[in-house]
């Protein structure tokens, strides 16, 4: 697995036109999948109802059996950090500029048709961003979850990104751990200090 940076996400994201219809969706989507670590296919299920209560936004992200990978296995609760918060305010806000619904039962996420946005056409757009960005590095929609995982488990540990993750088994979350050179001699260094 190819892991992706902070920067090179905010590289990603730096590529998309806010000013194009559709930009702020794609905006809103990328930093919601940053801040909670959901799969593609979660990302694109989710529905109004579970980041909205009808007030505001909530404080944690209920990932139903229905869309999560592994059925009633993967279901699990992601809190939602201010970042996510804010982005799925304005998601919602965007919708309703738009003219699209956002009853609870609402698509969160959804095409200038409004049809719900599918996995595909999500990873399209971030293979379409790399191309802006001229990346060599092959990000994907997986990089958003992969550098989630990666900072989970560096700042809370393994056990805590495999919850958050929805991984069954805890050996599947040690990718996330993998230490670079640099960590190696930076984790010395500090023993000088």
């Amino acid at each position: 697995m190819i892991f992706a940076s902070n920067d090179d996400l905010n590289l990603i994201l730096a590529q998309i036109d806010l000013r194009d219809p559709m930009g702020p969706r794609d905006h809103h989507a990328l930093t919601i999948a940053r801040h909670t670590g959901l799969r593609v296919a979660e990302l694109c299920g989710l529905d109004v109802a579970d980041v909205h209560d009808g007030r505001e936004v909530r404080r944690e992200l209920y990932v139903r059996p229905a869309i999560a990978k592994g059925g009633s296995s993967g279901a699990r609760l992601v809190p939602l950090n201010a970042a996510a918060r804010q982005a799925i305010a304005q998601q919602i806000a965007f919708q309703r500029r738009r003219g699209f619904l956002t009853e609870t039962y609402s698509a969160l996420f959804t095409t200038k048709a409004h049809n719900r946005l599918m996995p595909r056409a999500l990873q399209y757009v971030v293979a379409e961003l790399r191309e802006r960005a001229r990346m060599a590095k092959p990000v994907t929609c997986h990089s958003f979850r992969g550098n989630f995982g990666t900072n989970v488990a560096a700042g809370s540990g393994v056990r805590a990104a495999q919850m958050l993750l929805g991984h069954k088994r805890l050996n599947t979350v040690t990718i996330y751990t993998e230490v670079s050179r640099h960590d190696l001699a930076a984790a010395v260094e500090r023993l000088a200090e």
